[in-house]
């Protein structure tokens, strides 16, 4: 059985993505059934839907979420669930921009 607390420190997580990377994605936990990581995209949001159901929690600015084709605002503190396999984009996002992204994977 694994720990049952797993604290995730967003300083922490955010020094293991570089300024001079393309990645803006860094693993924060991974367990059988849920992975979390923070995402930090700046100027075009590259990702590609998903094979698992997420959500994202605003961690540090504002940006908006079109998710098929509908989009909504965010702002630090707001949370946003995506489905599986839904077409998804960040745009324009401030330059603090930075959310935790929880995906329910499939155990085992």
């Amino acid at each position: 059985m694994s720990d049952p607390l797993e604290v995730m420190r967003f300083k922490d997580t955010l020094a293991r993505i570089s300024a001079n990377s393309d990645d803006p994605w860094a693993v924060a936990s991974n367990r059988p059934t849920l992975l979390t990581g923070l995402y930090t995209p700046r100027g075009k949001d590259r990702q590609a839907p998903h094979e698992e159901d997420e959500i994202y929690v605003v961690v540090r600015g504002t940006a908006k979420i079109e998710v098929e084709g509908e989009s909504q605002p965010l702002a630090t503190g707001d949370a946003a669930f995506v489905a599986a396999h839904a077409r998804h984009r960040f745009f324009e996002m401030s330059d603090d921009f930075a959310v935790w992204a929880v995906f329910a994977t499939a155990e085992g």
